[in-house]
């Protein structure tokens, strides 16, 4: 796999720069009806419904990915616990990591998985 040149590396964080200025956290944009995660936590949590609210705390556009590779224990648990189980559990996790989850870190967090998963493809 190849190392991302610095025109890339500022690509990338241009990227997660302008798509962060249209994710909400804590409020409502009714003009085109975008809730922010927090906000849908509080709700569910006021209407009975079973949830957990995973906060990756100044992170960007990359918490979409970034579970499918080192949280998958935490899906599994959320699918036996509050799926197959229905468990009545409301839980708010709050991740703080020494490197921040953003576009421009990604090699840094996640270029060894890369890495890997490129050797493995071939």
């Amino acid at each position: 796999m190849k190392k991302l040149e610095n025109s890339e590396k500022l690509l990338l964080k241009k990227i997660s720069e302008i798509l962060d200025q249209l994710v909400t956290y804590d409020e409502v944009h009714a003009a085109f009806s975008g809730y922010g995660p927090a906000y849908l936590h509080k709700q569910f949590t006021a209407m009975g419904t079973p949830n957990w609210f995973y906060d990756f705390q100044d992170g960007d556009h990359i918490i979409a990915l970034t579970p499918m590779i080192d949280k998958r224990e935490e899906i599994d648990a959320f699918l036996k616990k509050f799926v197959h189980e229905k468990q009545d559990i409301y839980l708010h996790t709050i991740e703080k990591d020494k490197v921040t989850r953003t576009y421009s870190n990604l090699m840094t967090l996640y270029g060894d998985y890369f890495e890997k998963a490129d050797a493995s493809n071939k």
